[in-house]
């Protein structure tokens, strides 16, 4: 693996003079933080204000300028992102007693989504405030992590096991799929989503790229990287899907990074390791750019569907 990315501190806690060295094997297509963080270290990343501590809310929506509409409305026409929704889950569920395990489920809001299946849901959540929320849009909630699962799941088995942006923050991405496996159903599916770290949008907002969350994430993949890692663990990957397109445009989403952009000038990073400001302009050049570029290129998250492969 060779140097990557230089983070120059955790924006989210921009007091702490902190640099994150990233590395990436371009045979592999995976990156990786390096030195890894110590076990013990990691629950004071998540001791900011993040999503998962509330639910959904609705925010009214701010006026936006004629050019940056436009943007939207060309960038939506073309998405083609493929959702974990109860249409990808349903075709591997049995018409009765059907269960779905979320690993990492947060504050339960894909558990909530998937209530159409009609199955069994069951969260796993190492973080209390976010359980606290999941608890109310589940069947069942359990504190644990995907490498270390809860005792509750022992000896049980799911037709569906999701993890949704949780393997980015593994510190041993293998050995959670590896627990993965043993929890999936002979015949049932394995639905894994990570940002895709191929996208054009890492490569023009580097540092300031929202997906990047350095250092809650600490693993970067590829469609490559997480096919290897699945199949290593005993899976066969039956669909790779992309998702995320118009919400790069979309102002949550430019507000973030030019926050984040803001953070680290603030701070003191030298500008040179910066990306330009967002505005309309970077935008619309990041528009241009991949309008009609590969998915790998065009979205921010990449999904597998993989299937456990018959024990010999």
């Amino acid at each position: 693996m060779r140097p990557w990315i230089l983070v120059p501190r955790d924006w989210r806690r921009p007091d702490l003079e902190v640099e994150y060295q990233l590395f990436w094997s371009q045979s592999d297509k995976y990156g990786m933080v390096h030195p890894r963080p110590d076990p013990d270290e990691i629950s004071s990343f998540y001791q900011v204000d993040y999503f998962t501590h509330t639910s959904e809310q609705v925010v009214a929506p701010k006026q936006v300028p004629f050019l940056d509409r436009l943007l939207r409305n060309l960038s939506w026409r073309i998405d083609k992102s493929v959702s974990i929704a109860p249409s990808m889950v349903q075709p591997y569920l049995p018409v009765q007693g059907a269960t779905i395990c979320d690993i990492g489920c947060g504050n339960g809001t894909l558990l909530s989504e998937l209530a159409p299946c009609g199955a069994y849901r069951v969260g796993v959540e190492n973080d209390d405030a976010a359980r606290a929320v999941a608890s109310v849009n589940c069947d069942e909630i359990h504190a644990g992590t995907a490498e270390h699962l809860p005792a509750a799941l022992d000896g049980r088995q799911f037709d569906v096991v999701i993890m949704k942006h949780v393997l980015e923050h593994c510190l041993d991405p293998r050995q959670a799929v590896e627990n993965v496996r043993r929890l999936v159903k002979p015949g049932g599916a394995f639905i894994c989503e990570t940002p895709n770290n191929h996208a054009a949008g890492l490569r023009q907002r580097a540092v300031a790229w929202s997906w990047l969350d350095v250092p809650r994430h600490l693993n970067f993949f590829t469609a490559q990287s997480l096919t290897s890692l699945c199949e290593q663990a005993g899976f066969r990957v039956d669909q790779t899907q992309f998702r995320g397109y118009v919400r790069q445009f979309q102002p949550p989403w430019v507000e973030n990074e030019q926050h984040i952009w803001d953070t680290f000038r603030a701070t003191g990073t030298p500008t040179g390791q910066l990306p330009r400001r967002n505005g309309s302009w970077p935008s619309w050049k990041l528009f241009l750019r991949t309008m009609f570029a590969a998915p790998a290129r065009k979205y921010d998250s990449v999904s597998v569907i993989a299937r456990p492969v018959p024990e010999a």
